[in-house]
């Protein structure tokens, strides 16, 4: 080889072997699976799942709707306009010796207005401070006269029904507990993303296990069959029992095909929900909590704490609450009483400036009743089935009280059980797998004839591993049922809240 060969040999073997090593290591990222824990996966739920963005606006439309409701009890400013008010008609007026005559009116009217307004809880009424300009055209005169202004530099306003039903009071008893309702019910619907979280990570991670059963069974029946058929063919063993490992060998192939299906199936459910969008695939780890970090959780704590903090007991009180305010608003509605008053100033005068000259005091009062005397019982009726209904309520909530402080006794024996059925599972695992492994190691050494007992061995160690990872999810599982129903966080022994400002 002359010396430009080797040259640019080497220039190739430069400029190749790194590309090379690129390449493989891009392809080594690709293929790499990506490892996460529990803690990890509620994480992601929390941020990125459809239920998670659902909660999320759900309660956003409850809390600008409860501003919106305390927005009523601010001072408002509005502006009022006719832009223009035509009017050509012919009518009756009075005349000064009390006499009515006949006369054509047709007039051009604009009139702008402000008002300062305050709603008024506790009565129900609207107070107001206005001002208001009025232009008054009359088209049938072409003189002087033609053109009026009236004025009302600032005047009071009160308006109010009397002995009706009352909407503001009542809404300022119902719509802070519905407000406060839909916060706690946002917290338990994030538990219940963790939860959905919980149950797919595991139903994952079982299926992850299951393919390591699977791909374990494999080798060790491929080695105990390749033994077999040795002794076979020294006579040591009966075909049948070389059939029976065979059996078994091709049930674990099996096995394996029927995991990795269940295994990309749980593996598309999570990824769908946690929003990924990339091929790589996922190793989740078990969350295996040691003996003493396992909790147990209080029953009392769990009560008062259920009571504090669930939007049940709110949804409760809003229940009775509405059914008092609906039996409120039937006692009073036969009732129609409306007062309107007004007092200021005004004048009048040809063009603005003289308008606002002379002022005079204008007052008004107006107080309309409707009150019915004779309507055959319709009033007294929608009364009675007002209190029916109230009562009906009442008794719906105690008995729902009642059961609901049972299922939080039933939650919280069924998760504190589950310290000790978690430690039996692990000890059952560990026993599983060594009563497997020593009559494996007796079986190659002849010492265990029976496949039977082999088998036995196998299934129940595959049986144990399961149970174990079953009970974790199971331990796991009522934790966050618990949270859900009492929103309360036993692990760090706090309440479990929310921040406004991270939902922005």
């Amino acid at each position: 080889m002359n010396k430009k060969n080797i040259f640019f040999t080497f220039l190739i073997s430069c400029i190749i072997l790194p590309l090379q090593g690129i390449g493989q290591t891009n392809k080594e990222k690709e293929s790499t699976p990506i490892a996460f824990q529990l803690e990890d996966i509620i994480k992601l739920a929390k941020d990125k799942s459809p239920d998670a963005k659902i909660a999320k606006h759900r309660f956003l439309i409850n809390y600008w709707n409860y501003r919106s409701f305390k927005a009523q009890f601010l001072p408002y400013l509005e502006a009022n306009a006719t832009l223009p008010a035509y009017q050509n008609i012919i009518t009756n007026v009075i005349q000064e010796d009390g006499s009515l005559a006949s006369r054509s009116i047709n007039t051009f009217v604009n009139q702008a207005g402000l008002s300062l307004k305050q709603r008024i809880g506790f009565t129900n009424g609207v107070l107001g401070i206005n001002t208001n300009l009025q232009r008054t055209e009359n088209l049938n005169f072409t003189k002087n006269g033609k053109v009026q202004f009236i004025s009302k530099p600032i005047y009071l306003s009160y308006n109010q029904n009397i002995l009706g039903y009352n909407t503001l009071r009542w809404a300022k008893k119902i719509e802070p507990l519905k407000y406060e309702e839909s916060r706690r019910k946002y917290l338990e619907e994030m538990e219940e993303v963790n939860a959905r979280a919980v149950s797919l990570f595991f139903q994952h991670l079982q299926d992850q296990i299951s393919i390591e059963i699977a791909e374990k069974n494999i080798r060790n029946y491929d080695t105990l069959y390749k033994i077999a058929k040795g002794r076979y063919k020294l006579g040591k063993i009966a075909e049948n029992e070389l059939l029976e490992l065979e059996l078994n060998l091709m049930n674990a192939r099996l096995n394996k095909e029927q995991a990795y299906i269940s295994y990309g199936n749980s593996l598309f459910q999570l990824k769908s929900f946690l929003r990924i969008k990339d091929d790589k695939n996922i190793v989740l780890i078990a969350p295996t909590p040691k003996p003493e970090e396992i909790i147990e959780i209080p029953l009392a704590k769990a009560l008062i704490e259920s009571k504090a903090n669930s939007s049940t007991t709110l949804t409760y009180q809003k229940e009775m609450l509405e059914a008092e305010s609906n039996l409120a608003r039937n006692r009073y509605s036969r009732y129609n009483i409306n007062l309107n008053a007004t007092y200021g100033l005004t004048a009048e005068g040809l063009d603005i400036a003289n308008s606002y000259k002379n002022f005079e005091e204008n007052q008004n009062i107006t107080l309309q009743l409707n009150i019915p005397i004779l309507n055959w019982g319709e009033y007294k009726g929608k009364i009675k089935m007002a209190q029916s209904n109230l009562d009906l309520v009442k008794t719906s909530v105690d008995q729902k009280e009642v059961d609901y402080e049972q299922s939080i006794y039933l939650a919280v024996q069924e998760f504190n059980i589950q310290k000790n059925q978690l430690a039996i599972a692990a000890k059952s695992d560990t026993i599983a797998q060594l009563r497997y492994d020593i009559t494996k190691k007796r079986y190659l050494i002849g010492k265990v004839n029976d496949v039977n007992d082999l088998n036995r061995a196998q299934v129940d160690s595959d049986q144990s591993r399961k149970t174990y990872y079953e009970s974790l999810y199971t331990y796991w599982k009522n934790y966050y049922r618990i949270r859900k129903i009492t929103l309360y966080d036993f692990e760090q022994d706090r309440q479990i809240y929310v921040n406004l400002n991270d939902l922005y």
